[in-house]
């Protein structure tokens, strides 16, 4: 599949799950995520403004703790380099260094391909990407990189992303909402692939009981299956909402009060989403 017969990318964004704070450090982390190289930045269907990416920043900061002292340097260095920035395709190597060094820092898997080869879409995680103008712009793949595929994410952003989807698909009124925004099939595959490979692993090097996170797995699978043939669109099937639902009460989250959720309705308007 070329680069001509794909949709342009939208922003995994996710308006709404039990804890407001971790969706809005997932928002922010996804914003600042796409500036990991040029060639991901250009298959966006909209470049966030310097406003948005600026906010992102600072909402980032402001819900890390110290034990976070890392990544709370990286954006100090980071902050001014946008403020500088102008938006456009074209992104500053230092910032895409400092990007890149986030997703380090968080023990995120870099592409196989390495960061300038990957342009954001799911299918070309794992392999070489064509140049819009020409093929072989793409590097080879390193061996640590190469590497890097056996490895599992670790990242608490797995576990928070698939988490807070769930929320999002456990809620036919915060989906609604959602609107023009809403996940693409291929983000909510990607969220649920990168909570699923986190799951497994912790299955696989836990000696101890099984934990609520660990018993997620059979509803997030089949969670997963369901949305493999659903197009996303204004209306959230009622088997995938239960799905979700199940994915939820297995790891150990209630309900939202006054209604549950059927009435439960996302973060508040105060929480802008990318235009």
């Amino acid at each position: 599949m070329n680069g001509a017969e794909r949709k342009p990318r939208q922003i995994p964004w996710l308006a709404g799950g039990p804890d407001a704070a971790l969706v809005r450090s997932n928002n922010a982390f996804h914003i600042l995520d796409e500036f990991t190289s040029s060639r991901r930045v250009a298959t966006l269907a909209r470049i966030p403004t310097q406003a948005e990416v600026l906010g992102a920043i600072d909402t980032y900061r402001s819900l890390l703790t110290e034990r976070d002292g890392a990544i709370v340097a990286v954006l100090d260095r980071l902050r001014p380099l946008f403020e500088a920035w102008r938006p456009c395709a074209e992104v500053p190597l230092e910032i895409q260094r400092l990007v890149r060094e986030i997703n380090t820092v968080m023990e995120g898997l870099e592409p196989p391909a390495g960061w300038d080869a990957y342009d954001g879409y799911p299918e070309t995680w794992g392999r070489e990407t064509a140049s819009p103008g020409g093929p072989g712009a793409a590097r080879s793949p390193s061996p640590g990189a190469a590497t890097g595929m056996e490895r599992v994410m670790t990242s608490v952003g797995a576990v928070m992303g698939g988490v807070n989807l769930a929320a999002l698909l456990a809620s036919p009124r915060a989906w609604a909402k959602v609107s023009p925004v809403r996940p693409s099939r291929e983000h909510i595959l990607g969220y649920l692939d990168g909570y699923l490979t986190t799951l497994e692993r912790e299955t696989r090097t836990e000696a101890t009981k099984p934990s609520s996170f660990q018993s997620t797995g059979a509803p997030a699978q089949q969670l997963r299956t369901l949305c493999e043939t659903w197009d996303p669109g204004s209306e959230l099937p009622p088997e995938i909402s239960e799905a979700a639902r199940a994915v939820l009460t297995a790891f150990g989250l209630p309900e939202p009060p006054d209604g549950g959720w059927d009435t439960f309705e996302g973060l508040p308007d105060d929480l802008e989403e990318p235009r």
